[in-house]
């Protein structure tokens, strides 16, 4: 374990001494990973699984960092950029709104389905029944979600990447609210749900944006970038693990599991790595019977009627998961030297679009955003691995391509007018 953390830790110190940047991906996935694996130690009762798993991953990282840095390197603006502003981003805040009050209707729907009282909307009892309810139903596939719903549930994913963007564009308190608020439900509604990857996801997407937008800005590789990166940290911390943590506690305290141990809970997301650790001991080398991408784009897959299969659980030790992190669909799609290679081709994009962003060509902002979520998502699995989630993340592509396109237009404008 102790090689695989200091080789994670020398990547990615060395892809922040080459990109100048913390928020480089190559450092951010490198670095993300190595908080990871240090924290899941804490939870090791056998090192063996552990300690492969860390130098697979470690691996990965370096095929990460030598795949961005394979491409030619794209010389960096001599001056930060000027921050982006709402004006370059045409409904912003009125979309975010939009998507917001959609999350708020979805979560009032809920309340109202399962026959409790909007007003009982902070009773931690009605909501841990509720979450208990749809926890139920879903595992025994009594859940029905119309058409109504699913688009709630579109809106109130694709909430966190406009929010995140607001957040940080927006000139006004109300912007930073609104893009708070657009966390806050998707939180809420994972909750209601009892599903911590709904708060992955959610918190993944709104960090993501966040930070994809103050690259743009210049704000690296200064003192005050990395204390703006300490702070996406600790919020990232406290997003993805602290309130997933809640989930689970509010998904267990009406089920017969109401008694599980605090310890359990807090250790159940770090059983993910250990996972990996011993389906890769047991898997050994792939070099055959490749699924040719799957388990990494699942839901694509199943768009054209291939049926999905979910891992077993296993026993890791410490607990129990049926969640391998990203790497282990990877090695099942492309076998072991090809998801390497898998790596290194997106280590090159992801280097791509962070240059592109610094440089400010804003084809690459969308692009940057998926690198972060895919990077912050991959502890548990793909980014792709549910379709409502993909949808957003489309429709957030096209919203930013649109917004390019109308900024480029005005601007063409301006020029002829004042010519």
């Amino acid at each position: 374990m102790a090689a695989g953390l200091l080789l994670l830790a020398v990547t990615a110190w060395t892809a922040h001494r080459l990109d100048g940047s913390w928020a480089a991906p190559g450092s951010i996935f490198a670095l993300s990973w190595f908080l990871y694996a240090l924290l899941a130690t804490a939870f090791v009762i056998d090192p063996a699984p552990h300690g492969l798993a860390a130098l697979w991953i470690a691996a990965g990282s370096v095929a990460v960092v030598v795949g961005g840095w394979s491409l030619p390197r794209v010389p960096s603006v001599g001056r930060p950029r000027p921050s982006l502003t709402l004006a370059q981003f045409p409904l912003l805040r009125f979309v975010t709104l939009l998507l917001v009050l959609a999350g708020v209707v979805e979560i009032l729907y809920l309340f109202t389905r399962a026959g409790f009282s909007p007003t009982r909307i902070i009773s931690f009892v009605v909501i841990a029944q509720l979450s208990a309810q749809n926890r139920a139903q879903f595992g025994y596939g009594d859940m029905e979600q119309g058409i109504a719903e699913r688009v709630l549930l579109l809106c109130l994913y694709s909430g966190p990447l406009f929010g995140g963007l607001l957040f940080r564009v927006g000139g006004h308190r109300r912007d930073r609210v609104l893009g708070l608020v657009a966390l806050i439900n998707v939180v809420f509604v994972a909750t209601l749900y009892g599903s911590r990857m709904g708060v992955l996801f959610g918190g993944s997407f709104w960090l993501s944006s966040y930070l994809a937008a103050t690259v743009w800005g210049g704000r690296i590789g200064t003192v005050a970038g990395r204390r703006l990166l300490f702070r996406l940290g600790i919020l990232g911390a406290i997003v993805l693990f602290g309130l997933s943590l809640l989930a689970m506690i509010v998904r267990y305290a009406e089920t017969s599991s109401a008694g599980r141990p605090i310890m359990l809970l807090v250790s159940d997301p770090f059983g993910f790595i250990a996972a990996f650790g011993i389906w890769l001991q047991e898997e050994g080398l792939r070099t055959q019977q490749f699924l040719g991408g799957y388990r990494t784009f699942v839901r694509f897959f199943q768009f054209f009627g291939v049926p999905a299969e979910w891992p077993p659980e296993i026993d890791v030790g410490f607990n129990r998961s049926n969640i391998y992190t990203v790497f282990r669909g990877l090695i099942e799609d492309f076998g072991t030297v090809g998801a390497m290679v898998w790596l290194g081709g997106f280590g090159a994009i992801a280097r791509l679009a962070f240059r592109g962003v610094i440089a400010g060509r804003r084809w690459a902002m969308p692009i940057l955003v998926g690198v972060y979520a895919f990077i912050l998502i991959g502890f548990s699995f793909s980014m792709f691995a549910y379709t409502i989630p993909s949808v957003a993340y489309a429709l957030f592509v096209v919203y930013a391509f649109v917004a390019a396109r109308l900024e480029d237009y005005r601007t063409r404008l301006t020029v002829r007018h004042a010519s």
